[in-house]
């Protein structure tokens, strides 16, 4: 990433403004929905804002430098205040990628439109923008969806563990897990190869099957 940020500033600049609009979004979307949902706690804590400030976390960051993506700074909530704990927890968990998919659709229509319509998008930033900014966020949704603690698909396999020393356990081991994985990341991309099998797919759906159809 630092190499690329050397070759190619712009681009890596813009990929850069795409992720933290993305991350923004995907935190704000936790903070809102749970306050929706009756826990006031984020909102105490200034996480309903669309400010990026308000939501970068400094390891995520340089990670974001390194690695070539990273994570916000986590929506902290109390499921306490919620009426159907269980339910509720779980919202607000998908309410982040859900966001991340959601921005993701909107993003690709610039470029989908101008590939129906014939139009060379080369030399066009903004559409250029909207591609990196698609990218971005299909990236934190995948990122976000993995299985490990404490990140957002954790939360679905944390409601069918039902025994208390697994889930401390899964709780404990998460985020090691998550660190040797990024770490490992850096020199070999293993998580890319999961994220390039998955993009095909949502590419598929957000773009090439809209453009065949009206192509």
């Amino acid at each position: 990433m630092l190499l690329n940020i050397l070759q190619n500033p712009i681009e890596t600049i813009l990929f850069i403004l795409a992720l933290i609009v993305a991350i923004t979004f995907h935190e704000f979307s936790h903070a809102w929905t749970a306050n929706k949902l009756g826990d006031p706690t984020p909102k105490l804590q200034g996480r309903i804002s669309l400010n990026p400030l308000a939501h970068l976390d400094p390891v995520g960051s340089i990670f974001l430098l390194i690695a070539g993506f990273g994570w916000g700074k986590p929506v902290i909530t109390d499921p306490r205040h919620y009426r159907r704990p269980a339910i509720d927890f779980a919202i607000t968990s998908l309410a982040g990628p859900a966001a991340n998919l959601i921005l993701a659709f909107f993003s690709s229509l610039p470029g989908t439109m101008a590939i129906i319509l014939g139009y060379n998008i080369d030399n066009n930033v903004i559409i250029q923008f909207t591609e990196i900014l698609l990218n971005a966020n299909l990236l934190l949704l995948i990122f976000n969806l993995l299985p490990i603690y404490p990140l957002d698909g954790s939360k679905l396999v944390m409601a069918l563990i039902k025994n208390p020393v697994s889930l401390r356990r899964y709780m404990i081991w998460g985020p090691r897990l998550l660190f040797i994985l990024l770490i490992i990341h850096i020199w070999y991309p293993i998580l890319w190869w999961l994220f390039i099998f998955v993009f095909g797919i949502f590419q598929y759906l957000l773009r090439g099957l809209p453009v065949s159809i009206f192509t």
